[in-house]
């Protein structure tokens, strides 16, 4: 529900509907999310708003989360989400985890020039991931779930040199898919590392 301050006009209508045709739904928000707008919004970052929850949810060969999704709003708006109680979902998730021994690696890279690792699928939790380096600048990438480019991805923290960290959080088991990409001319050398928390 998009538009100015429709967290105003949200009832029980909904979820009342809901809980009718679905029995073992006793609350009406086992299977529905209401996205919308808590405050006054600008007319002109409305359109954007509803252009960005259309492109994330019908995307289906590339699934998001709404933090992902939410990304291509205005950052001046409140958006809450409500209902979902199930709501698990982490792109590319699902499987057994395996035991995951961490990740312990050095590279040089010069401009263009990337080096990739992934993890298997691991449980649930907090992962992190950091480069370490002098010399150059390596930047570094985290998805979750399929492997990054320099235009998709879960987590780049944009930072200049060699020293960066990323940090995801899985709701579900899932793999992590990691890349190291060269911007400088100069070549870059550092360490990765990448540990559960």
């Amino acid at each position: 529900m998009n538009g100015c301050d429709t967290f105003a006009y949200i009832d029980d209508a909904l979820f009342n509907s809901h809980k009718a045709v679905n029995p073992d739904d006793t609350t009406g928000f086992k299977y529905i999310d209401i996205v919308n707008n808590a405050m006054p919004a600008f007319f002109h970052s409305m359109a954007g708003a509803t252009m960005s929850m259309f492109r994330g949810l019908l995307d289906q060969a590339n699934p998001k989360t709404y933090e992902q999704i939410f990304r291509g709003i205005d950052s001046s708006q409140v958006v809450l989400v409500s209902g979902e109680q199930d709501n698990t979902f982490t792109p590319g998730g699902g499987g057994t985890p395996t035991t995951w021994p961490g990740l312990t690696d050095a590279g040089s890279l010069k401009k263009g020039e990337s080096k990739k690792w992934s993890t298997p699928t691991v449980e649930a939790g907090r992962y992190t991931f950091a480069i370490t380096g002098s010399g150059g600048d390596a930047d570094l990438y985290v998805r979750v779930g399929s492997a990054p480019t320099t235009a998709r991805f879960d987590c780049r923290p944009f930072k200049t040199g060699s020293n960066e960290s990323c940090t995801v959080t899985l709701a579900q088991p899932a793999p992590i898919h990691i890349m190291v990409n060269g911007f400088s001319s100069t070549a870059a050398k550092f360490n990765i590392t990448g540990k559960k928390n």
